[in-house]
């Protein structure tokens, strides 16, 4: 499963989330969002955000997002669908993007809580034209909200979704520019361009980021050493995992693993803890 671009295969899809972190992806769906407690760390392109108890942010088709830690618990309603559930606005959806996609609790038109107070009520298995009457109210108050851009920059949509896919798959696997250039038939020079410029991150850090994001939902979810861990997700030393661990999260894994109760998403990682017998 590449969890760096994500299919959806229901037209819509409600989720509750609890101590949600979910590293960068990005998917053809419109994503809307409703914290209905704690907060959350929320990145949309460039982007970063901190979402409270109340707030509600949106994701267009196409955006990089992703969701971290800041020390907090948190419950999350996520509403994601496609956009030829709302013809109406597929135009907007899919050729501009909001200025903020951020409305704060105190802005929340109380219209878009109640349908999706409502949505949640009904459930997934609820007829889907009910739905899309719901998320219809939905967009059209948010419309009415928010100040869209056109999308000037397209960018290499296919370059960006096969290196994703790629890394995705082999981020626990030892990697260089040079080697993933080679792997997608591209020059090393354009794809270090292409992560600086549509990635909006190194290679590096690109793949760092994966392999502690993974870490942590080990660190969370199992029993496993600290050195397995780290070997599991792609580091050759616990030195060089330890480093990048405290860099990246400000704890070490230990202090990490001390300070977070277990608890799995519904969004899962690709699942590499059962291959641990086998490897080490």
């Amino acid at each position: 499963m590449s969890y760096f671009f994500q299919e959806w295969i229901d037209p819509i899809n409600l989720l509750e989330e609890y101590n949600l972190t979910f590293p960068p992806h990005l998917h053809d769906t419109v994503e809307l969002i409703y914290i209905t407690e704690g907060s959350v760390g929320l990145d949309i392109v460039t982007q970063n955000y901190t979402l409270y108890t109340g707030d509600f942010a949106i994701v267009f088709p196409g955006q990089l997002h992703g969701f971290h830690d800041i020390g907090s618990a948190n419950k999350i309603h996520m509403i994601i669908f496609h956009v030829s559930q709302i013809p109406q606005f597929a135009r907007e959806l899919e050729h501009y993007h909001p200025e903020n996609p951020i409305i704060r609790r105190e802005k929340l038109h109380p219209d878009i809580l109640m349908a999706f107070q409502r949505l949640f009520h009904l459930g997934n298995e609820e007829d889907l034209r009910i739905r899309q009457a719901w998320i219809h109210l939905i967009i059209s108050n948010l419309f009415s909200a928010f100040r869209l851009q056109e999308n000037t920059d397209t960018g290499d949509t296919y370059l960006v979704v096969k290196i994703l896919e790629y890394l995705s798959s082999h981020f626990t696997e030892p990697l260089t520019l040079e080697a993933l250039a080679q792997e997608l038939h591209v020059n090393k020079y354009y794809l270090s361009h292409t992560f600086s410029n549509k990635l909006y991150l190194s290679f590096t850090t690109c793949v760092n980021r994966l392999r502690i994001e993974k870490a942590m939902q080990l660190l969370k979810t199992t029993n496993l050493s600290i050195e397995t861990i780290g070997g599991m997700v792609g580091y050759e030393t616990q030195r060089t995992f330890n480093r990048v661990f405290k860099k990246m999260v400000g704890l070490t894994p230990r202090e990490y693993r001390r300070n977070h109760p277990s608890k799995i998403n519904q969004f899962h990682l690709p699942d590499i803890a059962d291959k641990a017998d086998k490897q080490y």
